[in-house]
């Protein structure tokens, strides 16, 4: 899935408030979509952006459907623009927010290969690749220590085609070889033993070949983790869904992946959860009925199994979101209507989308 202007867009792109949206109704009682999650022991959240937080109360009050703030200012090329200088203003600043609001953090990434600062390209050998990546993790995860519910520790490892062990060739790989990914979990276990450690993976929904490839490369990881004795705690499941893909999800193989993962003593994470609505109709009572359709199947499936402890939005409002400004050609509907991939509007009013979501939380099995 396209992946680095996805991010950038969310970290700084600005909109406008209008109206706040309102609450859930679910069984008589308006809640949240956090305070739903919670009522079955579960987290929803997305990433938030602070500076709208800040200025435009609509936002902000959208914003309290969240239990848990994602915080993608903490990107090792936004905090670190040279080797020797590391500014956490940013991060520092959506941790005092999100505390003072009742949230929990999750780290979102320690490792992304698109998030690389440019400098550890050039740096001249292994050795100090190593020290480089283990400096920024124990700085950050140290920096943070007690904070965290989780750190998305490594983002988006795998490619499938690239090596016969699935791993995407990226700078890490490059400098420090595939143990990279070890000596990652293991820095960021040594600075803080409480968080969550996930690895964060994209396209591993659907019944297609390819991501057949990737869930067994997934599980294959994991399983080397597990021999090598490296922590991990979780999977962080990206969940970029497309109605146009939807007869490629098949309930029973996704539903038995996530088994695999859970048999390995693994929580499970929906993280960056959105839709792609191209596959849908032009009218937009219709395009929304499907959008909502699609994401209750997916999160019945998806919260049946207990080890799922977290739902996570790719933004909460369509204006804001990667699928509709990220300039991908397959993105872009035939009849040129801008699509609408996520649970509030452009005016921050919920949609079916959002009562999808909500019914899902309401009905998910007590962790």
């Amino acid at each position: 899935m396209p992946d680095m202007r996805r991010r950038d867009f969310m970290l700084g792109a600005t909109t406008g408030a209008i109206v706040a949206g309102l609450p859930a109704i679910v069984h008589g009682k308006a809640t949240t979509l956090g305070e739903l999650a919670a009522a079955k022991g579960l987290l929803f959240g997305c990433p938030l952006r602070l500076p709208l937080l800040d200025s435009e109360p609509g936002y902000a009050a959208m914003a309290q459907e969240c239990s848990l703030y994602v915080c993608g200012d903490m990107q090792w090329r936004l905090v670190a623009p040279s080797p020797t200088v590391t500014n956490l203003a940013k991060p520092d600043a959506a941790r005092r927010w999100a505390f003072a609001h009742g949230m929990k953090l999750k780290g979102h990434a320690l490792l992304w290969h698109l998030q690389t600062p440019a400098w550890f390209t050039t740096l001249q050998d292994r050795a100090a690749a190593l020290r480089a990546l283990q400096g920024h993790i124990q700085t950050m995860c140290g920096h943070f220590a007690g904070s965290m519910q989780s750190w998305d520790v490594v983002n988006e490892p795998l490619q499938i085609g690239d090596r016969p062990d699935g791993l995407r060739a990226t700078p890490f790989l490059k400098q420090i070889g595939p143990e990279y990914l070890d000596y990652a979990f293991q820095a960021a276990r040594e600075a803080d033993g409480k968080p969550l450690l996930v690895l964060n993976e994209n396209s591993l929904e659907y019944d297609v070949p390819e991501q057949r490839g990737k869930r067994r490369a997934m599980l294959n990881l994991i399983d080397g983790f597990k021999r090598r004795n490296t922590p991990i705690d979780a999977v962080g499941i990206q969940s970029h869904l497309s109605t146009a893909e939807r007869n490629n999800f098949n309930e029973a193989v996704f539903a038995r992946f996530l088994g695999e993962i859970s048999a390995r003593g693994l929580k499970i994470m929906v993280t960056e959860m959105d839709m792609i609505d191209t596959g849908s109709p032009s009218d937009i009572k219709a395009r929304d009925a499907d959008v909502a359709d699609f994401y209750r199947q997916y999160l019945d499936v998806a919260l049946a199994n207990r080890a799922t402890i977290a739902v996570v939005t790719w933004g909460l409002t369509d204006k804001e979101s990667w699928i509709r400004h990220g300039a991908f050609p397959q993105f872009i509907r035939k009849d040129a209507l801008p699509v609408r991939p996520l649970p509030f509007d452009d005016r921050y009013r919920r949609k079916p989308a959002y009562d999808a979501i909500a019914r899902a939380l309401a009905a998910a099995p007590q962790r």
